[in-house]
């Protein structure tokens, strides 16, 4: 009876495992598809994502981070300007310098972002990219 118990406490806990590595491999699959499209949009910029978050993740290992808070900063540092993606491609592409208007439409990317990323299923593998 116990080891009943055991062996389905042990499958249990293998089940919970493996759907958790599988959200992470979908969640990683997500951000190389959003910085993906992002950097096909903009060529100017491509790339950027993913070296900013280079870089975070080397100064956060400079601060003593733990790996975890490294995941972390790393997801939110590439994802930074993944709202660019709802920016009409007249004013991101744009030459040149911007209007007033132009430039509040840039302002509004982060806004844009946090919206992406709150679509993103569980919420909870993205929570702590969300202000608040």
């Amino acid at each position: 009876e116990f080891s009943e118990l055991t062996n389905g406490f042990n499958h249990t806990v293998d089940a919970i495992v493996e759907r958790d590595e599988k959200n992470k491999k979908l969640l990683n699959s997500f951000i190389s598809v959003m910085t993906t499209a992002l950097d096909a949009r903009d060529e100017y910029t491509a790339g950027h994502s993913q070296r900013v978050a280079v870089y975070a993740v080397e100064i956060g290992k400079r601060l003593g981070m733990t790996n975890e808070q490294l995941a972390r900063l790393y997801r939110s540092a590439i994802l930074h300007d993944i709202g660019k993606i709802g920016i009409p491609d007249h004013i991101l592409l744009k030459d040149g310098k911007l209007t007033d208007e132009e430039f509040a439409w840039i302002k509004k990317h982060p806004i844009l972002g946090e919206n992406i990323i709150r679509q993103v299923q569980p919420i909870e593998e993205v929570q702590d990219l969300l202000p608040g």
